[in-house]
């Protein structure tokens, strides 16, 4: 739902964090929600992105940061999720999809972040 809110509201929030969930607008009904649970709807990052820009198809202005978590363990999300919503919010904010840099943090998890302008990691408050 995090996704779905920040694609609805950009003009609301300045950031959020999507915690095991799909991409904005996925779905949009109950039954669709359990394909895009388990990583079945593929998507383009262009598509992806229409997808998102759709919610609130009149907004101009800059779309909020986004921090994914997604477990690799997880029988209900898929990991693939992550890729989608990694796909979905580099294409709305207009930056590459190749990492500028991943960090390892503590409990065996990783930070991975992707330049903006100016080469500023748009992973984290500037």
């Amino acid at each position: 739902m995090a996704a779905d809110l920040l694609a609805d509201y950009p003009d609301v929030f300045a950031g959020g964090a999507v915690d095991s969930g799909p991409p904005a607008q996925c779905a949009t009904t109950v039954a669709a929600a359990l394909g895009c649970a388990l990583g079945t709807v593929r998507n383009s990052p262009a598509q992806w992105g229409a997808l998102a820009r759709a919610a609130d198809p009149g907004y101009t202005g800059p779309y909020p940061k986004v921090a994914i978590w997604q477990g690799t363990a997880d029988p209900v999300v898929n990991v693939a999720n992550a890729a989608g919503g990694m796909e979905q919010w580099t294409n709305l904010w207009g930056i590459g999809q190749i990492p500028s840099g991943t960090q390892a943090l503590t409990g065996g998890t990783a930070e991975t972040s992707y330049d903006g302008p100016g080469g500023t990691p748009w992973s984290r408050p500037t």
